[in-house]
Parts: C-alpha cells; structure tokens; sequence
C-alpha cells in the first residue's frame, strides 16, 4: 500500500518536493523542529509563518474544497489557535504516537477537545472532525485524520468507525496491535522531506503511517486487509 502511495507521488510530479503530500512533511517538521519551545510559534517574529505551515497543509490536503467555511478565510484565522492551544503545549505533545496511547488517552482527548473548541470560536460553528484530526496529524503527527476515506477503512478492517474520538483512536489502537510489525517497519523506513529537498531524521509517526494505510484501502471498493 506504501508502495503505491510513494509511486504515485513519484508519477504524478516531476519532483517529490512539489507533490501536495508532501506538505505534510514540511508542516509536521516545522513544528515538530519547535517543540521544545511551543512559544516560540506564536511569537510575532514567527506567527506568520507558522499560520501558513498550517493553513497550506489544510489547503493542500483538501480543506479548501467546496463551501467550507475555511474557503472564506484567509490564513490568519488559525493565529488564535497557534496562540491559544499549540503554543502552550509542551513537548509530549509531540511524543503521543498509537504504540502509547494507553497511557497518553485523557492527554489526547485533551488535546482533540482544546483544538475543537478554539476552532468553534474562530468559525463560530463547530468544525468538522475531519478539520480537528487534519489539525492534531499535520501538527503533532499523534493521530489519523478521520476523514471518510479513513474511516472506510477503519471499517474494511474489522474495526468499525465511530462518531466518537476516542472510540476510532480503540479502532486505530486495534489495527495497530494486529499489524505491529509491518506499521514500525513501515514507520522506520519513511523520514520526512525538509524544505531543502532533503531527507531529515525525524520519522513519520505511526499514526501517520496507519492514516496513509486506511486511506489507501478506504478508498478502495473491496479489501483483503483486515485486523486479523
């Protein structure tokens, strides 16, 4: 499944580098690089920059799409929340991984509950989960993003999906345990780009690793993969 993502990416741009996918990397780097100092992404220096990492990687990972409210703002929107929420965490935010979530749960359910709120005041509606999951992965890299494709193949994997968080994080929780070795594998082998073009040695999280999976195979009318 990997294989096929890393081909495509490969087929469809005449550089990595320039592939919509990849926005993630430079995303995730970026704060990931600043997680010793989450202050120092909203300083007034840096809030700028660190609202464009955010918002391009929404944009490019299909935020932007149709009559989302997010189509009507402008980047600045997500500076309340760069400043309200993920300037005040501190490192294990960026330590929550699906091999320990038993013991990081109410920290993530925190962590979903802080950015859903400061979202419903910024939109002054309640976001979607998508929009909140994208938020959480692109940022900390702890969690899939629980898109429709996602959740399709939460479902052809014998989990199921929910409308609850924390009962899809059970679900990732499940085909994580099923599928342990190949997703570290998988995790080991994939480091993300930097803006230079160059691999670096921050490595793409498990959770990540499980969101490309289900995505590939929620998109797919038939499975094979399952939990088992």
């Amino acid at each position: 499944m990997l294989e096929k993502w890393s081909k495509e990416i490969r087929e469809n741009s005449s550089n990595p580098a320039y592939h919509r996918y990849t926005s993630f990397d430079y995303c995730y780097g970026y704060f990931y690089d600043h997680r010793k100092d989450a202050k120092w992404l909203a300083n007034k220096q840096n809030i700028e920059k660190s609202c464009l990492h955010l918002g391009f990687y929404l944009a490019s990972w299909g935020m932007y799409r149709g009559s989302t409210t997010l189509l009507w703002s402008s980047f600045k929107v997500y500076e309340p929340l760069i400043k309200g929420v993920i300037a005040n965490q501190d490192r294990k935010a960026w330590e929550i991984d699906v091999g320990n979530y038993s013991k990081n749960r109410e920290n993530l359910s925190k962590l979903h509950e802080l950015i859903k709120g400061k979202m419903k005041q910024i939109l002054n509606k309640w976001p979607s989960e998508t929009l909140v999951t994208k938020i959480m992965l692109g940022i900390f890299g702890c969690t899939p993003a629980f898109d429709i494709n996602v959740k399709s193949g939460l479902r052809k994997a014998g989990v199921g999906s929910h409308s609850s968080f924390l009962k899809n994080i059970d679900a990732v929780e499940e085909v994580y345990e099923a599928n342990k070795a190949e997703i570290n594998k998988e995790s080991s082998r994939h480091k993300i780009l930097d803006f230079a073009e160059k691999s670096t040695n921050i490595y793409y999280t498990k959770a990540k690793i499980i969101d490309m999976i289900l995505f590939e195979y929620g998109k797919r009318s038939k499975s094979a993969w399952s939990k088992g």
